[in-house]
Formats: C-alpha cells, structure tokens, sequence
C-alpha cells in the first residue's frame, strides 16, 4: 500500500477493467459520463463524477473503486512544473 493507504495493485486493476470496457461503454451512448467501478466490474455510469464517487461511497466495499470519465479517447495529462519559484 502506498503512504496514502491507496493499494496502488487494486488502483490499476480497476483502471485495466475499465481501459477494456470502455470501447463498449463509449458504443452504447455513456461518452462524457462518469463510470464507478468495483468489483471487477463497472457498477453505473453517472452524469456528475461527484454523483458517481457519493455512489462509490454508499455502496462499494472497502476493496475500493474508481471513478473514470467515459470518453472516445484517452485524455492527455501534462504535468505542470514550477521552477525557479
């Protein structure tokens, strides 16, 4: 477990689950929509992420889950730095 008391394991097996669903999530109309998954499998898809994590919350176990937009593409992440500050 990570110092955050993350299982950084479980964290990518969830996001590999949702990584092989999400071309059939995408097919049936989800796009945009904020997909909770647990369990292996994705629970609902919602409007709102913080509908999809108080959902997580309510009813996940404490094996955990994840909270994933549904979108066509894989989005881009770009750290940003601070230097010299």
């Amino acid at each position: 477990m990570a110092a955050s008391g993350v299982d950084l394991t479980r964290l990518q097996e969830l996001r590999e689950k949702f990584l092989r669903v999400r071309p059939t999530l995408v097919a049936s109309g989800q796009t945009g929509r904020w997909a909770l998954i647990s369990d292996g499998r994705v629970v609902s898809c919602f409007e709102t992420e913080i509908e999809a994590v108080h959902a997580g919350h309510a009813t996940c176990e404490l094996g955990g889950f994840l909270v994933q937009q549904v979108l066509d593409h894989e989005p881009i992440i770009q750290p940003s730095m601070n230097v010299g500050a």
